[in-house]
């Protein structure tokens, strides 16, 4: 019936209910909490629609940014970061507000790159080398000033992020989600 349904995830720094508020016209329906939400949409405003909330999340500033307190879970290593942590993590699903996704910290990790990616380079991508190969880091969004540290290729950090796997052209993919470096 020319209506899109969809969901929408935060990386946990910005808010998605804050950003679909601030553009109300462009959904039928909205709602959520600050991590996670679901909308319905006109099929008019379904190749607009990701423009209007990177707008939004522009003009919101500093709004847009969920303010909690920071708990970090456990630290690991890069080389931690494996099928095995995948499939332990797989057995403490659901995630959502009463049972938040750990949060895991990584000490003196050294990104080989970064960089900013997608059609108009807001996302951004730190890349590590590990035992097993690179492994990546991303956050949606955000560019290397977004956080306490800025990060930069071949200077130590540290590295708060959640762990997933994501599914790319078809293949598991392992990788991090930025929370904040510091």
């Amino acid at each position: 019936n020319d209506v899109y349904k969809g969901s929408a995830r935060s990386g946990g720094a910005a808010s998605v209910v804050t950003l679909m508020r601030a553009v109300p016209d462009i959904f039928l329906e909205y709602g959520g909490h600050h991590v996670a939400g679901g909308f319905s949409i006109v099929d008019e405003a379904i190749h607009s629609f990701a423009d209007s909330l990177n707008q939004a999340h522009a003009s919101l500033g500093e709004e847009v940014f969920i303010k909690e307190e920071v708990v970090v879970d456990a630290f690991l290593r890069l080389e931690d970061v494996n099928q095995l942590l995948i499939n332990d993590l797989k057995t403490l699903a659901p995630f959502g507000a009463a049972n938040r996704k750990p949060l895991f910290g990584f000490k003196d990790v050294t990104p080989l790159e970064v960089e900013q990616f997608g059609k108009t380079k807001e996302h951004l991508k730190l890349v590590f080398g590990t035992e097993q190969g690179k492994l990546e880091a991303i956050s949606f969004f955000a560019n290397a000033d977004s956080y306490g540290c800025r990060p930069t290729a071949g200077t130590p950090m540290t590295l708060l992020a959640h762990v997933e796997q994501s599914f790319f052209m078809g293949r598991p993919q392992i990788r991090l989600m930025i929370v904040d470096v510091v």
